[in-house]
């Protein structure tokens, strides 16, 4: 309990920091699909866990058009050279 507050903590600090809101919102977005996870497994009610997914979805977008600050390299392609 006390380490998912601190990582929560440390994930809403990161969105606030220039160059780690996608680090911030990939930390978040984890911790929600284990909030989706406890509220199915705790077989609460089908609306209960709703909230957390839209969540689970905006900060997943968020690390998603931020991707370039995690430094993950996409697909390269070749430069157009004349012949």
């Amino acid at each position: 309990m006390y380490a998912v507050g601190v990582a929560q903590l440390i994930g809403a600090g990161l969105l606030w920091v220039r160059g780690y809101v996608a680090h911030g919102a990939l930390l978040l977005a984890v911790l929600m699909v284990g909030a989706v996870g406890s509220h199915l497994r705790a077989g609460d009610p089908a609306l209960m866990p709703v909230p957390v997914f839209v969540l689970l979805i905006l900060l997943a977008s968020l690390a998603y058009a931020r991707r370039s600050e995690l430094g993950i390299a996409g697909p390269q392609s070749e430069p157009l050279t004349a012949k």
